[in-house]
């Protein structure tokens, strides 16, 4: 759920919001809005956003936004045992990135550790561990805190670190 300055934040920069919707790291971000919304056609939201049609973004917002305000009134319903954490984490993540993307990055991930303010989670690679860091973090810890109601730090732990990471996965050159 998002706080109440974040609405307020995302009220009085719809314009910009509506630009930067472009940007992958955003978009995902308002995809996991969207699929934790009550819209009526949030499936062809989320389809027409992925095929680059951001005509009812402006829209979207607003109804997002009226939506998140009166859920800030209602209690909310927090996963408390560590064990359903990562799982419902994964599976609100499965609905804001593509498929191939998330099997890529997040689908072998695994909560080993959590504390009081982080959660640690296992990933196959470094690589791995590097690209969830660079692209992946906000909406992650997004997801957490609408499935805890917290905000924890997330690290990534890698299983093995003997790979070596091409920096050609961490530019915009082919």
């Amino acid at each position: 759920m998002l706080a109440q300055e974040e609405i307020e934040m995302l009220r009085r920069k719809k314009n910009t919001l509506i630009t930067l919707i472009q940007l992958p790291e955003f978009r995902a971000i308002f995809k996991l809005l969207i699929s934790q919304s009550s819209l009526p056609d949030k499936d062809q939201s989320l389809f027409e956003i992925d095929a680059g049609h951001y005509d009812n973004v402006s829209y979207l917002l607003d109804q997002i936004l009226s939506e998140h305000t009166k859920l800030t009134s209602l209690p909310t319903t927090n996963i408390s045992t560590s064990e359903e954490i990562w799982p419902e984490t994964l599976q609100l993540l499965s609905n804001v990135f593509k498929e191939q993307s998330f099997k890529m990055w997040l689908k072998d991930t695994q909560l080993i550790e959590e504390t009081e303010q982080t959660l640690h989670i296992s990933v196959k690679t470094a690589c791995t561990k590097n690209w969830l860091e660079n692209y992946y973090v906000s909406p992650i810890k997004r997801a957490v805190r609408e499935i805890t109601g917290r905000d924890y730090e997330i690290t990534f732990v890698p299983a093995s670190s003997s790979e070596i990471c091409s920096t050609h996965l961490y530019s915009n050159e082919k």
